[in-house]
Formats: structure tokens, sequence, C-alpha cells
């Protein structure tokens, strides 16, 4: 971006290439108030996902993570079990620690390892459980944020712009006064990526020739082999 003083003293900024310094781009130079409607006009159909998609994506993450929290209980069970052997083993040991004759620093050493697994167990049930509820926080807020994103970005103000310039977009490519192409930040790019992948799915069956009634496929038949 450059900042150019105007002949009546104001102040104006424009985007520029930085293959211009280099003479190897002649890319003109855009003002700011020209890019900004480029990137909104580019919002109208680079961000965007049919409402009801995004309901059947919702439910998907939805019925996903509730599977995973299925895994997550058998899990937390066989940690369950696990800790309550490490509870009894570090018992035993000091019941004998206060028993005269065993040598202290061992079991003090045994009982420190325990303490340090059951430590370890509790940290990864806990880990467990807070990426499921992360994942499905972000899916549902990037769905959120695909309800009316044009609308959303037109009524933003820079900061807000900025933000969400950068939450859905890795870059944007310019040519001339348009926004050509994108790179979308996760999960956008998955989601958009879903829905090409689900359209195209729908397509395909639509293209399927329709099935034939028994009675449309017999008058189709040689005469010889209907009566037969």
């Amino acid at each position: 971006m450059q900042r150019a003083k105007g002949r009546h003293g104001g102040i104006y900024y424009y985007f520029f290439c930085g293959g211009r310094q280099d003479k190897i781009c002649d890319q003109p130079y855009i003002p700011t108030e020209v890019m900004e409607q480029a990137v909104l006009d580019h919002y109208g159909h680079a961000v965007w996902l049919p409402d009801q998609f995004r309901v059947e994506i919702r439910s998907a993450v939805d019925a996903a993570i509730a599977t995973n929290h299925d895994l997550t209980d058998e899990m937390q069970g066989q940690y369950t079990r696990r800790l309550d052997k490490l509870d009894a083993k570090e018992s035993y040991l000091l019941d004998l620690a206060s028993e005269e004759g065993w040598p202290k620093d061992k079991l003090r050493e045994k009982v420190q390892i325990i303490r340090q697994e059951r430590k370890q167990i509790r940290h990864e049930l806990d880990q467990a459980e807070q990426r499921l509820d992360t994942g499905r926080a972000i899916f549902h807020r990037a769905l959120e944020l695909l309800d009316h994103p044009q609308t959303m970005y037109r009524q933003s103000n820079e900061t807000v712009r900025t933000i969400l310039n950068k939450a859905f977009f890795t870059k944007l490519y310019v040519d001339g006064r348009k926004v050509t192409e994108h790179q979308l930040q996760e999960p956008f790019d998955l989601l958009t990526e879903t829905y090409r992948l689900y359209e195209d799915h729908r397509q395909g069956f639509r293209h399927l020739p329709s099935p034939r009634s028994p009675t449309d496929a017999q008058s189709r038949r040689p005469y010889a082999e209907q009566r037969l």
C-alpha cells in the first residue's frame, strides 16, 4: 500500500504490485476504495454455501462428535480401570513404606512414577474431550460466518473487515480492479471442497437413466421373446 499526497493537500492511499518496482508488472495503482469494493463483490460468491447444505453439515458434525465422544467414553473406561490399578499399587507401596526394613528411596521412586503416570492419563483424557469440543465449536462458528458473509462484510468497520479477511482467506489474487482468485483458510477450504463433491455427486445421480417399468421393458423386447 502506498500513501500519496494530492495537489490540494489531501492524503490518498493506493494498492500496487511489488513487481512494479522490479519492472516485471504493469498492474495499475488501485485506490483503496476500489479494492474494497472488489473484495466486497468477491464475497458474494467466494464464501457462500446454500442454507440446506450448511444445515446438513452441522448435523453431520454433531453426529460425528457424538460418535467420537462414545469412543472417548470407551477410552475413559480403560483409563479409569488403569487409574484404579495405579491407586491400588500406590496404596500397597505406601503400606510397605510404613514397615521397617523396606528401602524407602526405592519405594518413594516407584510411588513417584505411579503418580506421574496417573497425571499423564488424566491430562490425555482432558485433552481428548477438549479437542472434540473445540473442533465442533470451530465448525459451528465457521458455518455461522457463512450465513450472510457479504452482508456482514458490507456492514462491518475496517477492523472487523480485516478480521473477516484473515478468517476466510490466506490469499486474494487481484487482476486489474477485480479479485480473480483466492485461497481459503481452514475449515472454509474443507467446507467448500465438500460442497463441490456433494454437488458432483448429486449431478451424477441426475444424469443417470431413469429406471423403466416392467411393462415398458417388456414392450421393448422382440415379439417372439414376449411370447415366450
